[in-house]
């Protein structure tokens, strides 16, 4: 029953990275942590005891990123995205960054659009000012 929280928690986590402490673990686990996560090595070379727990993991898409036994935390990192709603076809814009979060346009996006025009046959990359104008401008107010 435990490990099934921890699933489903880790399936319904906004975030595609994030810590957790060992107590917070073994509160979803719903029993304690088993000695090789504890000490840390059961995370990244799982042993007998600890099989159980990152399979669910594994299942949610979820690996140890980083282990602190010391401290007793754990980063979580998101391996893959379960979601199908977040797969868009190819010629879409995509709908989330690379953190899962929702793009959004900036709401001045497209404000004036319509309001600037170019002139036909006007060359954007043509320099504003000649060089005469600004060799003027410098004797003006340098001197010659």
């Amino acid at each position: 029953m435990g490990r099934s929280t921890l699933k489903e928690f880790l399936e319904a986590a906004e975030h595609d990275r994030f810590a957790l402490s060992f107590r917070q673990v073994e509160v979803l686990l719903g029993e304690a942590l088993p000695p090789s996560l504890r000490t840390g090595e059961g995370w990244k070379n799982p042993q007998a005891d600890a099989v159980a727990v990152l399979d669910d993991m594994e299942g949610a898409g979820f690996v140890a990123a980083e282990v602190d036994p010391v401290d007793g935390r754990v980063v979580l990192q998101r391996t893959t995205r379960l979601d199908d709603d977040r797969l868009e076809p190819a010629s879409e814009a995509p709908r989330y960054d690379e953190f899962g979060r929702r793009r959004r346009r900036h709401p001045a996006f497209g404000l004036l659009k319509g309001f600037i025009t170019v002139e036909p046959g006007y060359d954007l990359t043509r320099p504003l000012f000649e060089d005469s104008y600004w060799d003027e401008r410098m004797d003006e107010k340098y001197g010659a």
